[in-house]
């Protein structure tokens, strides 16, 4: 999107943080309560694209309860489950070019998922003073940094977004995340420490063990979730506070194509394989209309490649 588009939505939108909280398979009941509106027929849903949500098993007893045999948001909108998991959420910008990993040129916004003011206390306390790096994200990547807000939080994951407001569409071009990846790195680097018997009483050793039980303990139930979390937080922020209901995510062959990604970064395939489609996405064949002109076309027909995207449509 154009600068002034971006700069537009930016100065509309909280300038500090939104707080956002999540736990295992609260997309389903995201998800459920916005189709669902005043009511939907249970038997509808059942017969549509998002009946793989009625099968998660915080729904079982929702579906239990209702008698008439109908779905609403008011009892969709009352479910929850603890322990649920803070975060808070920031926006940014990323500058698009043939290298940065964008689809078209021009800019994409940036939500942030960062982790709460509880755990960078763990994590300043247990990992930084005894591991070389001084966090697990990479500056190159569009995090949250140290004088951006007048706060800091570690940047948990991220997702860039290319919107056309006065077509009603995004496009998510991007879910990612350092920290999980360079933890399990980390972790991988440490393990002979889980062996280690005889050296604990050493000051190295003990440092060596505390980061291991960050890692192990601490980052365990973020590391399970960051996928579903940051993608529902995009889902939540599209709708709730840019009204966009037509939602189009990248395949892997056609993104890794538009995006121009260099092979020895490319990321794990399930974020672009299993994780839509978990969210009720459905392939689709076509551009979306911001896509839509003689620059994508022309790389495409050059590629011999069909235009293959996810949409959801809500």
């Amino acid at each position: 999107m154009e600068r002034r588009d971006l700069d537009e939505i930016l100065a509309c939108l909280p300038q500090e943080r939104s707080h956002f909280r999540y736990f295992k398979d609260y997309y389903a009941l995201q998800l459920l309560g916005w189709i669902a509106g005043d009511g939907i027929p249970i038997e509808r849903l059942c017969r549509g694209p998002f009946a793989p949500l009625l099968q998660k098993p915080l729904l079982r007893p929702l579906l239990a309860a209702c008698g008439d045999g109908r779905l609403d948001v008011q009892r969709v909108s009352g479910q929850w489950v603890e322990p649920s998991l803070p975060f808070l959420l920031t926006l940014g910008r990323w500058q698009g070019g043939d290298w940065r990993q964008t689809s078209r040129p021009g800019w994409n916004l940036v939500l942030r998922l960062n982790f709460p003011l509880s755990h960078d206390r763990i994590f300043r306390k247990q990992f930084v003073p005894y591991y070389r790096y001084e966090d697990l994200n990479l500056s190159a990547h569009p995090v949250l940094e140290k004088g951006d807000r007048s706060y800091f939080r570690q940047t948990l994951a991220w997702a860039r977004l290319d919107l056309d407001l006065d077509q009603g569409e995004a496009l998510i071009e991007e879910v990612q995340t350092d920290w999980v990846r360079e933890a399990r790195d980390a972790a991988k680097r440490l393990g002979h420490c889980r062996r280690c018997t005889t050296q604990r009483r050493f000051p190295a050793c003990r440092g060596r063990l505390a980061a291991l039980r960050y890692l192990d303990d601490v980052l365990a139930p973020y590391a399970e979730l960051w996928d579903q979390a940051i993608l529902s937080a995009t889902l939540f922020f599209l709708v709730e506070e840019l009204g966009i209901r037509d939602i189009w995510y990248h395949q892997w062959e056609t993104g890794n194509l538009l995006k121009a990604m260099d092979r020895r970064w490319l990321s794990p395939r399930s974020l672009y394989t299993r994780l839509p489609k978990r969210f009720c996405f459905r392939e689709h064949l076509g551009l979306p209309r911001l896509l839509d002109d003689r620059r994508t076309a022309r790389r495409l027909r050059r590629a011999r490649a069909e235009p293959r995207f996810y949409r959801l449509t809500l």
